[in-house]
């Protein structure tokens, strides 16, 4: 599905990669390659994870949702959840 959102696009974002994995969005640093941070892993979490958006509100922000179609709001930056 193609969002109606335009790409968020700013100097900070093009410095890191988001990935997504079953349970997990990753963070990666485009500049040396580490892992900075794994999002949406949360312990004992028993659904998958099925998409993720940047938010175009606010460029610390990521969206995450789950195949039990719960979204959760975290800021990339540091990895904490703002809302469940």
């Amino acid at each position: 599905m193609k969002s109606i959102y335009p790409p968020v696009e700013t100097e900070l974002i093009f410095r890191f990669l988001f990935v997504a994995t079953d349970k997990a969005v990753k963070v990666y640093n485009t500049l040396n390659g580490h892992c900075v941070r794994s999002i949406g892993g949360v312990a004992g979490e028993k659904h998958k994870l099925v998409d993720f958006v940047l938010d175009p509100g606010n460029e610390f922000r990521i969206l995450v949702v789950f195949t039990n179609a719960r979204v959760r709001v975290y800021d990339w930056t540091d990895g904490l959840l703002i809302t469940v």
